[in-house]
């Protein structure tokens, strides 16, 4: 459980193996991870493996086919659940490599599995995912549909529909309708099918008066209050089996109003990990800002549904407050150190009442040179320096200074005899060309062993400019005392 993963571009293997594996073995581990009763005890790239299996039983079991299609099934990622992956993505080595196609290619790899699996399995489809995990179910055949019309008395359409073997075996989404003449003489698979139905109406108002009324067999004009009755109960109803077909947006964190709190916008007066960053709040719809008067408008109109922005959002006076009295309370800046942490997904450093967080110009950029280090821009080799700097020796030498300018330390970890020497003294030459108390006949540079330096009281007490520490893992274990007194 403790084993950490290596991510390639084609996959991924065991650390301590030192080689890749077979793609069907990787597959195959990949497929059952996702069932396993204990993730948290998973290292970081072990839980993101776990995160991606996952996804795919759930995207998997989100399909009402299944049970009538079986290992002519296809599961393709949303657009969201890639999203929600790559955020998810840990730091770890090779995770450069995981992108949409990574996660589509894993997905196809899973697929693969199953299909073959189910392929000759003599039960059903429910029986197999039980036998896996209890808690994956397969969901019942009929969808909810609801989508935006140009009709200003009723701008909601709704259908509901149900998936349909045809004789050449594909499945279809056929209107509900057509379930009546479909098992006109089979009562019984139609009272199956209508089933969830039943226990929909049992959790929801609305789709019990469709049912009463029978409106349920047809397509309907909604109007606002009818779309914002279902959007409402969407959770209950799925919970029942029916999934719900509605605009993306409005399963997304930031579909309706939510504060969005631009971080590091500027660049810092300063640098280092007490280097305060700025904080820019805004209260915002699917992504675009609202003006003040926009947002007085929402507190003057009734609660439901308003279409603002081009959009229909949800107007909740008590959570619009609740938001605004939040943004109030968002400081202007955070500590650097705040701000790495809340990009690494410590929730804890702002209230959590729907706030998202995206990155700022500064802060963008800089998270960019971070990842991709051949983004920065070169620094000029000092002309003093008697010696001649490879292509890959001038990209450490630029990222040094670039992570000296950002107040950070930095660990070089090429392989031994490719130069970190020579990069590490072009550094300093660099810093002495440039410190303009720096004098010629004075020592630039002390050098000492780890031993020594515990010992020399006077190294201690002197602020020095840079540590270079060679063969570093001599300090890794930070509890011993030699990794300590390094410290002080």
């Amino acid at each position: 459980m403790q084993r950490q993963y290596i991510f390639t571009k084609n996959g991924f293997y065991p650390e301590n193996t030192g080689e890749e594996t077979e793609d069907e073995e990787s597959a195959e581990f990949l497929y059952d991870i996702g069932n396993i009763e204990s993730p948290s005890k998973l290292t970081v790239s072990g839980y993101f493996l776990y995160l991606v299996s996952d996804a795919f039983f759930k995207e998997l079991t989100r399909l009402p086919e299944l049970e009538i299609a079986r290992d002519k099934i296809k599961v393709a990622p949303t657009q969201e659940c890639i999203e929600r992956l790559l955020n998810a993505t840990p730091y770890a080595i090779g995770t450069e490599f995981i992108d949409e196609k990574w996660i589509r290619n894993r997905f196809s790899e899973l697929e693969t599995i199953f299909q073959g699996q189910i392929r000759n399995y003599k039960g059903s489809v429910a029986m197999y995912l039980a036998e896996r995990n209890q808690s994956l179910h397969v969901p019942e055949r009929i969808f909810l549909h609801l989508v935006e019309s140009k009709n200003d008395d009723a701008p909601f359409a709704f259908i509901a529909t149900y998936a349909s073997r045809q004789s050449d075996g594909s499945v279809q989404h056929m209107s509900l309708q057509y379930a009546l003449t479909e098992y006109r003489d089979d009562r019984e698979k139609l009272l199956t099918l209508l089933s969830s139905l039943n226990r929909a109406a049992e959790v929801s108002p609305l789709i019990a008066e469709l049912m009463e009324s029978e409106e349920m067999f047809h397509t309907l004009k909604f109007t606002v209050d009818d779309a914002y009755s279902f959007l409402k109960d969407i959770e209950k109803i799925e919970e029942t089996g029916i999934l719900c077909r509605i605009p993306n947006r409005w399963r997304k964190k930031n579909s309706m109003l939510s504060v969005n709190v631009k971080l590091g916008e500027e660049k810092p007066s300063m640098v280092g990990f007490d280097a305060l960053v700025s904080l820019q709040p805004s209260l915002e719809v699917d992504g675009v800002r609202l003006t003040q008067s926009e947002i007085e408008q929402l507190l003057r109109q009734t609660e439901g549904l308003a279409f603002l922005k081009g959009k229909w959002i949800e107007v909740n006076h008590e959570k619009l407050r609740k938001l605004l009295e939040e943004m109030e309370d968002i400081p202007e800046s955070l500590s650097f150190r705040d701000a790495v942490q809340l990009e690494m997904g410590n929730d804890k450093i702002l209230p959590d009442v729907g706030i998202v967080v995206s990155n700022g110009a500064w802060m963008s950029r800089m998270l960019l040179n971070l990842r991709e280090p051949n983004r920065i821009r070169s620094v000029a080799v000092p002309k003093t320096l008697k010696a001649t700097l490879r292509p890959y020796q001038k990209s450490g030498y630029s990222w040094l200074n670039y992570m000296n300018r950002l107040g950070f330390g930095a660990c070089l970890a090429d392989d031994m005899g490719l130069g970190k020497t020579i990069q590490v003294l072009t550094y300093l030459e660099k810093l002495r060309k440039t410190d303009k108390d720096a004098k010629e006949e004075l020592p630039f540079l002390t050098i000492t062993t780890y031993a020594m330096a515990a010992k020399i009281e006077p190294l201690k007490e002197k602020e020095w400019d840079c540590l270079i520490l060679d063969e570093a893992q001599a300090i890794k274990n930070p509890t011993t005392k030699q990794t300590r007194e390094i410290k002080k």
